[in-house]
């Protein structure tokens, strides 16, 4: 398995890189058009990658940190949906967007991204709420606190973006004292936690 690709973009070619190796290699990544459009063919660049196997074809897709591409294959777990969707949920919006869609339910927002229909976007919901929730609570050996009514899904969204439980927790709580809507905590917490 190949942990991550690190060179220069020989090439763009519309939704990947051709990214050189030293050792004369070079690999056709696909990637976020967030990531294809920062970066420019000569520049050096890392990307975390996710290898598809199928029975026709072997992809790899880079992304610019490890939470990005583990939230790809957490997407891809999802029964039906293939890297090519999932890459276009990342590209419909950012992993932190689509972990606060899920967690909340937001169906029609899922929906935006190309070949995800209202069905899909259910599915979506219904088979990676818990996993959020999971993943956040393994990233902590910390005893959870308890947290205001409403506010577990935002912490559990954050905890699974991988903001540490302390970090979290302090900030949540914090934040709930002036609203306990979902979304506006998350949006307020990324805010503190990246500043």
């Amino acid at each position: 398995m190949i942990a991550f690709i690190e060179g220069k973009v020989d090439t763009m070619l519309g939704s990947s890189l051709v990214v050189g190796t030293d050792g004369g290699v070079g690999y056709n990544v696909f990637a976020t058009t967030a990531t294809i459009e920062n970066t420019n063919v000569g520049d050096t660049i890392k990307l975390y990658t996710y290898m598809s196997v199928s029975e026709n074809k072997i992809a790899l897709y880079g992304f610019s940190s490890y939470q990005e591409t583990n939230f790809f294959e957490l997407l891809t777990s999802v029964n039906g949906i293939g890297p090519k969707v999932a890459l276009g949920l990342l590209n419909s919006d950012s992993s932190m967007g689509l972990a606060v869609s899920i967690v909340t339910g937001d169906v029609k927002k899922l929906q935006k991204a190309p070949g995800v229909g209202a069905k899909t976007a259910q599915r979506i919901v219904l088979e990676l709420k818990d996993k959020i929730a999971k993943m956040a609570n393994a990233d902590s050996n910390a005893p959870t606190p308890t947290l205001p009514q409403g506010t577990n899904d935002a912490a559990d969204a954050l905890l699974a973006l991988g903001y540490s439980a302390t970090e979290v927790y302090q900030v949540v709580a914090k934040i709930s004292k002036t609203t306990n809507n979902t979304e506006e905590i998350i949006k307020m917490a990324l805010r503190e936690l990246s500043g």
